[in-house]
């Protein structure tokens, strides 16, 4: 799901102005990436609580994406069908995230 969702925010994030290559496009490719990355190195850890840490930080990856598809929408940047993807979608597929997704969207 978080490899899925990394896609969906590369192809959104695709279209921004050339401006944003080391800014708010870069930020949210990054953070996107780290989702799934941090899920990943959490996994293999042999300790929930190491764990839990790393799920702690994919979450808040997945904040600052959300938070830069505010921005991009503000801008003018990504649709509000591409924006609406961009919120929902990671909400639907980890549960962790779902419990969150009504402050997140």
């Amino acid at each position: 799901m978080a490899k899925e969702y990394a896609t969906t925010v590369y192809a959104a994030t695709a279209k921004f102005p050339r401006h944003e290559d080391y800014g708010l496009k870069s930020q949210m490719n990054r953070a996107a990436n780290s989702i799934g990355l941090n899920i990943a190195e959490g996994s293999a850890q042999k300790s929930n609580k190491v764990f839990d840490y790393h799920l702690e930080i994919a979450l808040g990856s997945t904040y600052e994406v959300v938070a830069g598809a505010f921005l991009a929408k503000d801008r003018v940047y990504i649709t509000e069908p591409e924006h609406n993807k961009i919120c929902t979608s990671i909400a639907s597929g980890l549960p962790r995230v779902s419990m969150h997704s009504e402050i997140l969207c």
